[in-house]
């Protein structure tokens, strides 16, 4: 059996970040702040690292390991933590970021780990615009009027479709998995400036080119595959790009790994214990893995909350 692989995340310190990543989560860096930690990557901006060297290298050589349905690694896995807002965003469909960008576009599924009492997300527009009245608002700073204000608890998903303005509000720690894009057209940064006292750029054209100005409801439902004495297994999200399921684990668990794809896994509630080939894994919360696609199966052995993505 080829064993379970020890994600090494790259660390991202950005204007907005918190110490979440650092204090419960187990991230260990020299940075005061972390605002991501790119879990799994192979972008250029920011390659994880696994077994000894970079993921894309690893892939490279051991092709396979992605399994038998895609033949390169088209998704990223980022842990966010805030202390301040995001700016007001969108990301463009494939069609328009290849186009513009060369690179893909974005689709990003968000899992809420923590969030302080109180806390919100901005999600899609709260009634139907257009689009000159969308720029107005963006040139006189008015924009957050006419966006959902969605508050929000720890466990719930919010999917963000190519087009959607959305904004993670600060003290919110989260699990964002994602196309392999950084392609992030800001609307508004909240007269941010940074050490130097710049203002951080705006894409107003870019992004009014891509915006959904329809009406949106926010929605943050699972669907809950299975709840037995063992495990309470919930479908978080599935499209052509990835599928990521939860499991609350109650006892000893057998989770299934074929050829078909790679298996990402993450304990965000506790450590755990991954057993394979009558070796055991010790499984820290925080820490990911990447387990090489085959048919062969996993046993967890503590009670914890899991999440696993497959492409």
């Amino acid at each position: 059996m080829k064993k379970p692989l020890r994600l090494m995340p790259i660390y991202k310190d950005i204007i907005w970040g918190g110490n979440k990543l650092t204090t419960n989560y187990n991230k260990v860096t020299n940075l005061k702040t972390i605002a991501e930690s790119w879990e799994l990557s192979i972008h250029p901006k920011g390659v994880s690292y696994v077994d000894g060297t970079d993921l894309s290298q690893y892939l490279k050589t051991h092709p396979d390991s992605l399994g038998n349905q895609k033949d390169h690694l088209e998704i990223m896995i980022k842990m966010i933590d805030t202390n301040q807002p995001l700016s007001i965003q969108v990301h463009p469909d494939d069609e328009f970021a290849f186009e513009n960008e060369g690179q893909s576009g974005k689709i990003e599924t968000w899992l809420i780990l923590e969030a302080n009492p109180n806390a919100y997300i901005y999600y899609g527009l709260n009634r139907s615009l257009s689009k000159d009245e969308l720029r107005f608002r963006i040139t006189n700073n008015t924009i957050l009027e006419v966006l959902n204000k969605v508050f929000i608890r720890p466990q719930d998903v919010f999917i963000i479709t190519p087009g959607t303005i959305h904004a993670i509000g600060e003290n919110i720690t989260l699990l964002e998995i994602q196309q392999s894009s950084d392609v992030t057209y800001r609307l508004y940064d909240h007269d941010r400036k940074d050490a130097c006292g710049n203002k951080r750029e705006l894409h107003v054209d870019k992004a009014l080119s891509v915006c959904k100005l329809e009406q949106t409801i926010p929605s943050n439902r699972s669907i809950i595959i299975c709840d037995n004495e063992h495990v309470k297994a919930e479908l978080i999200d599935t499209n052509k790009y990835y599928t990521i399921k939860r499991y609350q684990i109650k006892k000893s668990f057998i989770l299934n790994i074929t050829k078909r794809s790679f298996v990402y896994v993450i304990s965000i509630d506790g450590d755990n214990e991954m057993e394979y080939d009558n070796t055991a894994i010790y499984m820290v919360k925080g820490v990911s893995y990447f387990i090489p696609a085959q048919d062969t199966i996993i046993t967890f052995l503590r009670s914890s909350t899991i999440i696993t993505v497959t492409q």
